[in-house]
């Protein structure tokens, strides 16, 4: 073979092979985009749990946006529909313009702008798109089944969802990701549903009987899920059934001076992330919570067979616990006879992982922190707390993730993983680009000679 045929042959397979690396190269980035936000409100990134909710669908979603061409909302709409899109390969979306397409404007009976149409095997969401959190929570409510939770309410205690109540804020976020709101009366006749997927006893006042720990305590074993949240100085009975986890409740309620809300009295304890625990619930709680009016939950001893229990939030250590007979005298100071040190447990969940115990429990010393006063208080995360705490006990936690972060804009750090990737992309990879070639123009330096 002649030299000049050789040198032909090596050039040409080099350029072969150069551009079937770039079309690897080229499907490869397309296929697997990855962004990196440095901004703190995450602005050009959509939130933790969006990506779970969207990464969990298991069929092609098709949005509809209907919105003017020729307003900025549409064009910031648009840029956050790119986000889902580049998230999973399963969206797909088209923006509309309701004034050039009224056929389409017929067929959904889209009457306004800003509306969303999202259609998912066969099933169809109309949402009006103002954030992420709406887009988001229409998909959750088309991609998972809807989920029954049950409120306890007994013969003379508070009843939630009234138009006047302190509770309506709640309902509205249950409502907003798939879940369905009931009352559970207890009067005359005890029971508990068959379709309850969650009961939250929710600042009892009574004691419990021994026919209504029995009932619970057969809900729980048999799958059930349980969201006890007490205030202090009540319901102590409940001991009776929190034994048999190795949990205790006293008469005390817990005092912090330190660690409290600008402009908020001793009993506001506010929990920071320090003192958050390695459960999910909490794990992607980016801003702290508070606990109005909390008291104590104690685990006094480990449960027997296969029942876990963990706590999973705390106090900071400058709190202590007031007993309820100094309490009725306003005497808050500390006493190490009476008074206990934080770090002090105010959030316990409990779950079964054999035969004996298959459901989940949570308690959380605090009946205030959900209500609409402290739900949405700026700064604080007391909505994502909760419903983090109703999803691992309905759902799992799969979806549990970040929600939005606070709006005001601040850069954030890299973290430790995106570092070493972008050293990869940004040092490594051209070096390995740059190593080839000069090893392939020598060798083709070599051949001429």
């Amino acid at each position: 073979m002649k030299r000049s045929v050789k040198q032909w042959s090596v050039l040409f397979a080099t350029v072969i092979i150069t551009l079937m690396i770039c079309i690897v190269l080229e499907y490869l980035s397309v296929r697997y985009n990855r962004r990196y936000n440095l901004t703190g409100n995450l602005k050009y990134e959509l939130t933790e749990r969006t990506k779970k909710i969207i990464r969990n669908l298991n069929d092609k979603l098709l949005i509809i946006y209907f919105g003017a061409r020729d307003k900025p909302e549409t064009d910031l709409i648009r840029r956050m529909l790119e986000l889902y899109t580049n998230c999973s390969h399963k969206i797909r979306y088209k923006v509309v313009d309701p004034k050039r397409n009224p056929m389409l404007v017929k067929r959904y009976n889209v009457g306004t702008e800003r509306v969303a149409i999202l259609l998912y095997k066969g099933k169809k969401e109309r949402v009006i798109v103002e954030s992420e959190r709406d887009l988001t929570n229409a998909i959750l409510r088309l991609s998972t089944k809807k989920m029954k939770v049950y409120f306890l309410v007994r013969d003379g205690e508070y009843q939630p969802f009234e138009p006047d109540t302190i509770y309506t804020k709640v309902g509205d976020l249950l409502e907003e990701e798939n879940y369905t709101l009931a009352l559970l009366k207890w009067k005359r006749h005890i029971y508990i549903p068959h379709d309850a997927d969650l009961i939250i006893i929710w600042r009892p006042k009574k004691e419990f009987d021994k026919k209504e720990i029995q009932l619970l305590y057969d809900y729980l074993k048999n799958g059930g899920k349980l969201l006890f949240m007490l205030e202090p100085f009540t319901v102590c009975s409940l001991n009776k059934f929190f034994s048999k986890f190795g949990v205790e409740i006293n008469n005390e309620i817990i005092v912090d001076r330190a660690s409290r809300l600008v402009g908020g009295d001793m009993f506001m304890p506010m929990i920071e992330q320090k003192r958050f625990g390695k459960s999910p619930i909490v794990n992607s709680l980016t801003l702290p919570i508070m606990l109005p009016m909390a008291r104590p939950i104690y685990v006094k001893e480990k449960p027997r067979g296969e029942i876990k229990t963990e706590v999973f939030l705390k106090t900071s250590s400058w709190s202590w616990t007031v007993p309820k007979e100094m309490y009725d005298k306003w005497e808050f100071e500390y006493k190490r006879s009476k008074c206990r040190k934080g770090p002090i447990p105010v959030g316990i969940e409990v779950w079964g992982s054999g035969k004996g115990i298959k459901g989940k429990m949570i308690i959380i010393g605090s009946a205030d922190f959900a209500t609409n006063p402290y739900i949405d208080i700026p700064g604080l995360d007391n909505a994502g707390f909760f419903m983090n705490i109703v999803e691992w006990l309905c759902r799992g936690e799969n979806l549990i993730g970040q929600r939005p972060a606070p709006k005001k804009f601040r850069y954030r750090p890299l973290k430790e993983t995106e570092r070493k990737q972008l050293l990869y992309l940004i040092i490594l990879m051209p070096m390995i680009v740059l190593f080839i070639g000069t090893v392939v123009y020598l060798k083709i330096k070599r051949t001429r000679i």
